[in-house]
């Protein structure tokens, strides 16, 4: 199946690598805003088309399904107008900028009668797959409890859009981690509660109030000798009611699990072979998706309700008012 890809950014590269490593799909344009960035891209990764025109791909009938990996704001539009197309969209994560935009890129779909498959590829690291199957499995039975707490160094001043969205920095950086959350827990949360700032530089702290659960979102960017990427740092935990799951991310990932107090072992793995597995494993499951063997990896639903869920955060933090759902 040939792809559209709408994109020449930073994480355009690992997209295109694992599209091509399923076998099946591959990339036959690149459309980038710039020509400059659109010619050494395609010359750089062999694809046969680039462009600034964002139409042409469109109207190329080998094309099947375009990549929307643009600046968030611009999701909306390039997602309707390829399903007017007859196109399949492979939306980047945040799947848009509010949820009535993502409502409008799941209506658009449903009206083509074209698939909707959105990125969250954490779910596709082997860690995290074997925490939600550890909590799925019941073992040490229901979700009570889960934190993360990111800590990393860095400066967000020259991130360009990034910081005139609404969203900000929580949508762009920890839309990753919310959906992780409403993964794991299975469920929406009830309320909404955060404080801190919705800034790469300082802190936050975001709390997701469930049924029978709490999670809690954490950030600091200001924690001295730990710069972006490579010095960051992340420890995740999950406790049910019996055991519970630690997964600390740096330079390895090391997950240790706990059942009746008793561990059920400690894995290490460095952190480039998690990276690896969850771009393979994603793509793997959307070209399934795509070619019709396979059910969706992430519903239109869950990136809605991951961007409605990110969106409370902000308002949150802005107004310092819990937010109801």
């Amino acid at each position: 199946m040939h792809l559209a890809f709408y994109g020449a950014g930073a994480i355009a590269e690992r997209h295109i690598d694992a599209i091509r490593r399923t076998g099946t799909l591959d990339v036959t344009w690149l459309i980038s805003r710039t020509v400059e960035r659109a010619q050494a891209l395609a010359t750089k990764k062999g694809i046969a088309h680039w462009t600034t025109d964002e139409q042409l791909p469109l109207a190329d009938p080998d094309v099947e399904a375009v990549v929307v990996a643009y600046p968030t704001f611009r999701h909306v539009d390039l997602a309707q107008r390829a399903f007017a197309a007859g196109k399949h969209v492979v939306c980047e994560k945040p799947m848009a900028s509010s949820t009535d935009e993502a409502e409008q890129i799941a209506a658009g779909a449903a009206r083509s009668g074209k698939l909707l498959l959105v990125t969250q590829i954490k779910r596709f690291w082997p860690a995290f797959a074997e925490a939600h199957a550890f909590i799925a499995g019941g073992q040490a039975g229901p979700l009570v409890r889960a934190t993360v707490d990111f800590q990393t160094e860095w400066d967000w001043s020259n991130r360009g859009w990034r910081l005139d969205e609404a969203g900000g920095y929580l949508l762009d950086m920890h839309v990753h981690d919310v959906d992780l959350l409403l993964w794991l827990a299975g469920r929406m949360p009830k309320r909404v509660w955060a404080s801190g700032e919705n800034r790469a530089d300082r802190e936050g702290t975001v709390v997701l109030e469930f049924d029978t659960a709490y999670a809690r979102l954490e950030w600091s960017g200001r924690i001295s000798g730990r710069p972006y990427p490579k010095g960051a740092r992340t420890a995740y935990q999950l406790a049910c009611q019996r055991g519970r799951v630690e997964i600390e991310v740096g330079d390895e990932v090391i997950t240790e699990s706990f059942v009746d107090g008793r561990s059920l072992g400690r894995q290490s793995s460095p952190i480039g072979e998690q990276l690896r597995a969850s771009w393979d494993g994603m793509w793997s499951a959307q070209a399934a998706a795509l070619l019709g063997e396979g059910a969706l990896p992430v519903r239109p639903e869950e990136g809605i309700n991951n961007v409605r869920v990110s969106m409370a955060a902000v308002e949150a933090l802005n107004s310092h008012a819990v937010q109801r759902l």
